[in-house]
């Protein structure tokens, strides 16, 4: 049943095809025509032929008699290479006469004739008066001169007899004469099936350069490999062949580019087109499709560039036909292929193999038309381009939101995996460094000869460089993250600034260098701000400027510049006589550059100092300006808003009730390292305190549950049990809640959080230096007495 009903429809399409009007023995009888429901006819059927000829309208009506016994009746002629008379030396050369009689009805709407797409040189003729044209004919390859021109106008008919004469001359092309029928009917409707055209052809160049600009963004902003990026030379390459052809858009807008020049650029479009779509279906499919046959599709289409950009039209134009055929049978072969090989389990595949399909429909519809097997179909030529764009602008989205996905697991996993190892390098260097510089102090109170003072200086001195080049990489590692937050505490400027001094002061050995520093009085006393962000921004700069400056002076001012609404802007300026830099602020605020390693190899370092302070500005509001001349010295200076400070209400007590520290605390440190074991055990003995060692979580968490201390010291990486774990447990199963500080070599802003989230009270970053330690003990001691005093009412503590 089901075959039998296709046969039915065809033998209804076969009947209603043959029911339209056609032209034989030269005459087309329009009088029983309907034009309402038949308005638009194809002057298709026997012509009359005269090859090797050029009549001109006024010879027939002067020999009406004789002519016809020497015409040929031929279909109009899709092909004019069928006509055997016609040929001349090269294959399609020479010229013809063509002829038809239309008789009209008494009565008919007004009638538009539309020429498309010829290949060569023409005039038409109607009753004798010139109607359209393209190029110039002659009977000479010389005077002959071709061009393209779809020709839409409204034709005057008169009731009766009317006479068309073509004239057609090509010496050029290899397939010359009339690619497609003339179309007559109704004006309205010609021109509106014109209109049609041009836009569906706009319309298909518009989608395709939205859609290969999407794929060329996909692929510029890497969320796509070079899938986008063939895509997109696909999607430039066709809609170049496509406005340059069919309704030949480029020709109609730039009238004087030469044929010769449009029609190699619209075969060599093409060719791209090919080459960079097969990549395109190649890269996507890579599993499911033979690399050898995208090659040398690749290989025989460059040849046909090559051929199309250096030799004549004719020769190219007649390799085309054998390019054509292997192009239908390729994309043939490759469709099937395809479709036999994919896996239909996921909605992609389908979206994928519906597009592909479509576009291949295209091209083998493309393919016949151009071979003059089928006949024109505008509507199945831009449905299926659209169909193709929409389902491959799909399919690029989908591909997008994959990579987009899988990139962002894996930056997710990266940045776990960084956090991971620089926690695990933060705490493997920090941990020895805390030794080195701890006992280095201690060792510094001994008494020592003034050789062996020069040389623990000098360890010191390198330690503490050490120390401040990983802060730096950690610092870098945090800004990356997003991890590093500025705190907001009570900042007295004049007391970081002088620290900052202090702690730079090992660069000023050189008798030459004299350095000078200027706080402006009017600089409030206390401010709210980060000390030891800003803190670490002048140690960096105060080391470059001491570093690079051999003679001369590092002068520091620091003014006050203007106060309003609660804030202040400071400008600090830093200025040295130093060597001075070369390159610009990009080059000197990259990491781990310098200005020339070869000449400055004394002022050896790695060269992150200045982008850790550039990034830190950023984070507080202001930014770096850098003036340097070679030789001459360098001028650095930045301006920062701060808070004012807000005094608290006077009747608020201080939680530090004495300053010095309770020597019958009951102290814990949990530490595996036995060096920072002995170290701890010096800071607290130093203090008056005595500590309990544990060795490891598991073994705090025991000692804590027998025996209550007010203090417990807790390292967080420790073998059998982690401080955490361990801190956790000692809360949960603790009657009477203990002190519990964190002292962790670990990326301080990474870890705070997970330290008090498992009830750690307070934390110290390694290198621990004995007056942070004192003052957190002071301070959690001193919090005690005042809620033993004030009976346990609830007071607001800043964090």
């Amino acid at each position: 049943m089901k075959n039998l009903r296709y046969i039915i429809l065809w033998l209804l399409f076969s009947s209603l095809s043959y029911a339209k009007p056609v032209a034989q023995n030269g005459i087309l009888d329009l009088r029983a025509n309907d034009f309402a429901e038949n308005p638009t006819i194809q002057l298709s059927g026997d012509w009359e032929v005269y090859p090797g000829k050029m009549y001109y309208p006024n010879f027939f009506n002067e020999n009406a008699s004789w002519p016809k016994s020497t015409a040929l009746y031929k279909p109009s002629t899709l092909d004019w290479s069928k006509i055997p008379e016609l040929h001349s030396g090269m294959k399609d050369f020479g010229y013809a006469t063509f002829r038809l009689t239309i008789i009209m009805p008494e009565k008919f709407p007004k009638q538009a004739l539309m020429v498309r797409n010829v290949r060569t040189a023409f005039v038409l003729y109607v009753n004798g008066i010139g109607f359209e044209g393209a190029g110039t004919i002659s009977q000479t390859p010389y005077n002959s001169v071709p061009n393209w021109r779809n020709a839409t106008s409204a034709v005057d008919l008169n009731p009766g007899a009317n006479e068309l004469v073509l004239l057609v001359s090509n010496f050029h092309h290899a397939r010359g004469g009339l690619a497609e029928p003339i179309v007559m009917g109704n004006a309205d409707k010609v021109f509106y099936s014109r209109n049609l055209e041009v836009g569906g052809t706009l319309f298909l160049v518009g989608c395709l350069l939205l859609a290969g600009i999407f794929a060329l963004g996909l692929f510029w902003f890497k969320t796509s490999d070079v899938v986008g990026l063939f895509f997109f030379l696909f999607c430039g390459s066709f809609a170049l062949f496509i406005v340059n052809s069919g309704p030949h858009l480029l020709s109609s807008v730039f009238r004087g580019i030469s044929w010769d020049i449009t029609i190699r650029f619209m075969w060599i479009s093409f060719y791209l087109s090919v080459i960079s779509y097969g990549y395109f279906l190649l890269t996507n499919f890579q599993d499911h499709l033979r690399p050898v046959v995208f090659h040398v599709l690749a290989v025989i289409s460059f040849i046909m560039i090559v051929l199309t950009a250096f030799t004549p039209v004719y020769f190219f134009t007649a390799a085309q036909v054998y390019y054509l055929v292997i192009l239908l049978v390729a994309a043939i072969g490759i469709s099937l292929g395809a479709l036999l090989q994919a896996q239909f389990s996921h909605k992609l595949v389908w979206v994928n193999v519906l597009g592909t399909s479509a576009f291949f429909s295209v091209i083998v519809y493309e393919v016949l038309r151009y071979l003059d097997v089928i006949g024109s179909w505008p509507m199945f030529y831009v449905s299926g381009i659209a169909l193709f764009i929409l389902c491959q602008a799909m399919v690029m989205a989908i591909i997008y939101g994959r990579n987009y996905r899988d990139s962002s697991f894996a930056a997710l996993a990266a940045a776990k995996t960084r956090d991971e190892f620089l926690n695990a390098m933060s705490h493997e260097l920090k941990t020895p460094m805390n030794a080195i510089l701890g006992m280095s102090s201690f060792l510094e109170k001994s008494d020592l000869n003034e050789g062996q003072r020069d040389k623990l200086k000098a360890i010191k001195e390198n330690g503490e460089s050490l120390m401040s080049m990983i802060n730096d990489v950690l610092s870098i590692s945090e800004l990356d993250s997003g991890q590093l937050a500025l705190k907001k505490t009570i900042l007295n400027l004049e007391s970081s600034i002088e620290s900052a001094i202090n702690l730079s002061k090992q660069h000023l050995k050189k008798s030459s260098v004299q350095f000078k520093y200027f706080i402006d009085p009017n600089i409030p006393e206390l401010l709210t701000g980060d000390p030891s962000r800003i803190k670490q921004v002048l140690i960096h700069l105060l080391n470059n400027a001491f570093k690079f400056t051999d003679k001369g002076e590092v002068v520091l001012k620091v003014v006050f510049l203007e106060s309003s609404n609660g804030q202040v802007r400071v400008r600090f300026n830093l200025t040295d006589t130093g060597i001075g830099m070369r390159t610009g602020p990009k080059n000197i605020l990259s990491i781990f550059t310098q200005t020339n390693p070869g000449k400055l190899a004394k002022y050896q370092g790695p060269g992150m100092g200045l982008s850790v302070t550039s990034d830190l500005l950023e984070m507080m509001g202001g930014k770096l300006a850098i003036r340097s001349k070679k030789n001459v010295g360098t001028e650095i200076s930045f301006d920062l808003v701060l808070e004012e400070y807000q005094a608290e209400s006077a009747t608020a007590t201080s939680i530090f009730v004495k300053n010095e520290i309770d020597t019958t605390l009951k102290v814990l440190y949990a530490e595996d390292n036995p060096v920072n074991q002995k170290l701890m055990t010096l800071m607290l003995n130093a203090m008056g305190l005595k500590a309990d060692i544990a060795q490891n979580g598991q073994e705090a968490l025991q000692m804590a549950m027998k025996k209550y201390y007010n203090i417990i010291l807790m390292d967080i990486q420790m073998p059998v049990m982690d401080g955490l774990e361990a801190s956790a447990k000692i809360v949960e199963h603790s009657s009477s809640r203990p002190i519990i500080i964190a002292t962790t070599a670990n990326l301080a802003e990474v870890d705070k959080r997970k330290c008090f989230a498992v009830g750690m009270n307070d934390f110290l970053a390694k290198p621990l230096r004995q007056e942070d330690l004192k003052l957190a003990i002071l301070k959690w001691q001193g919090l005690k007495e005042y809620l033993d005093e004030s009976n346990g009412s609830a007071i607001k503590l800043s964090s």
